[in-house]
């Protein structure tokens, strides 16, 4: 096992190597990126999720015991959450922390410097034949062209794969801590929603589609359940009006038909659950609804609302 300090020895020859630059480069790729998606390919988020339910219902019809079907459908269902999730957020899942869950990153530095290491052997083998091209003099042009091309591709994947090992030495450093305070969070929000744990059960029991919030609601069964589902709801659409407000603080303020107060009595279950929909409006219900899938893992496994930031404090 690695010291700490062989661990920011290693991190000190990434940033020697590039690092600290070139991460400020991937991270506006990353906005120019979203930025596409959202301006000229508006309709690519939901054609990849009708190819991943496309793709999803092949592994349906071929799998051949009910657990095997259970795992494809939580994989899927996941797929899509973090699919929504970048999408939301604006940020890719393997350069971005979530509070809430931070031990899951560590899975996505491994994943995708993976998915350079294998780029930058791709890399090594046409920038090989290219070199060898043009000793023979084939098409001089064409390939000095395509040498220019694999040369910059091999700096980026070696870059990205640099980046990576920087974060996952810095996940290391602060393991024990971060494993902590995940138990803690989830610990808090288990108190504060372990009921509404059952309506997720409920919702997915016999649907393969991730469920909307209006599914949730229809499944809601106690009052406890329909108090938990409401307070998260307000808690989440209160910290979203914040976050607006604090990133565009020239807009006027958010106007009271927008937001949400908590009634000092509480109605019972149908009632509780009929104002949930009538108060919020369409767009506060797509905004909560993503935070409210995230929590479907695996049955009725409680996961918390997303708060992201950079591992590594960039």
């Amino acid at each position: 096992m690695e010291t700490r300090e062989e661990l920011k020895k290693k991190i000190a020859l990434c940033n020697m190597l590039g690092a600290s630059k070139f991460q400020p480069v991937v991270l506006k790729f990353e906005q120019l990126k979203f930025k596409v998606l959202k301006d000229i390919f508006p309709s690519l988020p939901e054609r990849y999720e009708k190819h991943c339910r496309k793709n999803r219902d092949k592994a349906l019809k071929k799998a051949k015991t009910e657990k095997e079907r259970e795992q494809i459908l939580v994989n899927y269902r996941r797929l899509i959450i973090d699919w929504r999730r970048e999408l939301k957020r604006e940020q890719n899942r393997n350069y971005h922390m979530d509070e809430n869950k931070p031990t899951e990153i560590i899975d996505y530095l491994k994943w995708n410097k993976k998915v350079h290491q294998k780029g930058l052997i791709k890399d090594s083998v046409l920038l090989t034949a290219t070199i060898a091209g043009l000793a023979l003099g084939v098409a001089p042009a064409l390939l000095g062209t395509a040498l220019a091309y694999e040369l910059l591709a091999t700096f980026i994947d070696f870059q990205c794969i640099n980046i990576q090992n920087s974060h996952i030495y810095r996940y290391k450093l602060t393991e024990k801590a971060i494993q902590r305070r995940e138990e803690r969070r989830s610990q808090a929000l288990i108190n504060n929603y372990g009921e509404s744990a059952n309506v997720y059960a409920r919702s997915i029991a016999n649907n393969i589609d991730l469920p909307t919030l209006q599914d949730m609601i229809a499944h809601v069964k106690t009052k406890e359940e329909a108090i938990q589902l409401r307070k998260m709801i307000l808690e989440h659409i209160e910290k979203r009006n914040k976050e607006t407000q604090i990133s565009q603080p020239t807009k006027e303020p958010v106007t009271e038909n927008t937001t949400v107060t908590a009634q000092e009595q509480q109605p019972e279950n149908e009632q509780q659950s009929t104002e949930v929909v009538q108060t919020a409006t369409p767009e506060m219900l797509a905004q909560a609804d993503l935070e409210i899938e995230k929590m479907i893992q695996a049955e009725t496994k409680v996961h918390e609302p997303f708060a992201q930031k950079n591992i590594g404090g960039r």
